[in-house]
């Protein structure tokens, strides 16, 4: 009887620990992603980790099968976003890897465009960790407004601008229609032709960490650029 009596006890105290761990173990991980992003500059108004493993023992060999970062109120080295939703699967945390990545920011402002700050209305990923694709979309009227800006800057006065699909930027100058194209150049968005100087639209530091490949106008005259995101910008190793 005694020996029943100390095997089931034994039994309750292994359940008992196997309880605690599976509570404390997301916790402990998911604060240590967030001691991560802090250190390498994001700060957020409010922002939620969740560290998922089954079993959760798992994590103490550093690997999840799932990590979510949620948040709003971003900023990030000089970039500001309104809102974060990020997820990783297949997770080594210890060698910063990740099977696949997925995530949208959204009202996203760059401190560095090449026409000052530059508003995104969302910036998408997705793909595998080792370099996921990315989607980034520019407002028509702020798309107009860059390549206003940037035509004053070196004396063109433009009296019109207007985007037309699937690649056409319309430019009134002097009572006339100057039809230039957008493409990617030497790994910048840039509008050229119809005798304008070369507009770089969005490149420099504001790409950093992108490989840009394509840009679109859209049916509403907005900007859609894709490409590849560097895993380094996402704490990542490559």
């Amino acid at each position: 009887m005694g020996r029943r009596s100390g095997c089931f006890g034994g039994l309750v105290i292994l359940a008992l620990a196997g309880l605690v761990l599976s509570l404390l173990l997301p916790s402990a991980a998911a604060g240590l992603v967030e001691l991560g992003l802090t250190a390498a500059g994001l700060r957020a108004e409010h922002l939620v980790v969740r560290v998922e493993a089954d079993p959760p023992f798992r994590l103490l060999l550093g690997r999840a099968d799932r990590v979510v970062v949620e948040g709003s109120g971003i900023t990030a080295n000089g970039t500001t976003a309104a809102s974060l939703a990020f997820v990783a699967v297949e997770v080594d945390l210890l060698g910063r890897h990740a099977a696949a990545v997925g995530g949208r920011l959204s009202d996203v402002r760059l401190a560095a465009g090449p026409a000052g700050a530059l508003t995104l209305t969302e910036l998408e990923i997705e793909g595998p960790g080792s370099g996921p694709d990315a989607r980034l979309r520019i407002a028509a009227a702020e798309a107009r407004r860059v390549v206003e800006v940037l035509a004053a800057a070196l004396g063109v006065g433009v009296e019109r601008v207007a985007l037309e699909p699937p690649d056409r930027v319309v430019v009134g100058i002097a009572g006339q229609r100057l039809a230039a194209r957008t493409a990617v150049v030497e790994g910048a968005v840039v509008v050229r032709g119809a005798g304008l100087p070369t507009l770089v639209v969005f490149g420099g530091e504001a790409v950093r960490g992108l490989v840009l490949r394509s840009v679109a106008v859209e049916v509403d005259g907005g900007l859609l650029i894709e490409g590849r995101l560097d895993p380094g910008l996402m704490g990542l190793a490559p």
